[in-house]
C-alpha cells in the first residue's frame, strides 16, 4: 500500500481501501474454514499413495464450486466498494474544480 501512496500521493488512494482489505480477509477466513471442514470430514489424512491423490481430487470437486461462488460474491462487492471510492474522489475533485473557478 505504501508504494501506491508514494506513487500517486494520498489523493489517488481510494477512501474505502480498508473496507476492501477487511472484505478480502473475511472472505479468505470463511473459505479456509469451509475447506478445512471439508478436508476434515472427508478423512483424507489417513490415505496414502494413489488413494490420497484420488481423495484429494474428489475433495477438489466439492471445494471448487464453493470457492467460485464465494470468490465471485467477494469480487462483486470489492468492485462495488472500489466504484464507490472512485465516485467519491471524482465528486471531491469536481467540487475542488468548481470552488477554484469562483476565485
Amino acid at each position: 500500500m505504501w508504494c501506491v501512496c508514494a506513487a500517486r500521493g494520498w489523493h489517488g488512494v481510494h477512501r474505502n481501501w480498508w473496507t476492501q482489505v477487511h472484505l478480502v480477509l473475511g472472505t479468505s477466513i470463511v473459505m479456509g474454514f469451509i475447506f478445512g471442514l471439508i478436508f476434515g470430514v472427508m478423512d483424507v489424512e489417513d490415505k496414502h499413495g494413489w488413494a490420497l491423490r484420488n481423495a484429494l481430487i474428489h475433495e477438489e470437486h466439492y471445494c471448487l464450486p464453493i470457492g467460485l461462488v464465494i470468490g465471485g460474491i467477494a469480487g462483486y462487492f470489492n468492485s462495488v466498494l472500489r466504484g464507490s471510492g472512485q465516485r467519491q474522489s471524482t465528486q471531491t475533485r469536481q467540487w475542488r474544480m468548481d470552488s477554484d473557478d469562483n476565485l
